[in-house]
């Protein structure tokens, strides 16, 4: 006896969620979505290719300031860095002296 073949099982709807974003939550995220355009042209360009990008430890040693304070001054976007896929944080050593000329205001 041949066994019969099971129907295909219902397809469900996809359902639609409206998100509504403040002004503040907003211009975080094309704030993000900018400095990883930079971080990926950077790359293409080889603009980085003499300098290699160093991460949050690296750059708190390289700043002199403990890495909670760095992590502070990058949620208050206060100094320039790199999330290209969303995980690890990336600068510049250049970048990173040239905003402490500036006096630390980015």
């Amino acid at each position: 006896m041949k066994r019969k073949a099971l129907p295909p099982p219902p397809v469900q709807p996809l359902q639609t969620t409206i998100v509504t974003l403040s002004a503040e939550q907003w211009a975080f995220i094309q704030a993000e979505q900018q400095a990883n355009r930079e971080f990926r042209e950077s790359v293409l360009n080889n603009t980085g290719a003499t300098e290699k990008p160093v991460g949050v430890k690296e750059a708190a040693a390289h700043l002199g300031i403990a890495k909670k304070t760095l992590y502070e001054y990058m949620q208050n976007r206060e100094i320039k860095f790199y999330n290209p896929r969303g995980r690890l944080r990336y600068f510049y050593r250049s970048e990173l002296n040239e905003w402490v000329k500036k006096g630390r205001k980015s």
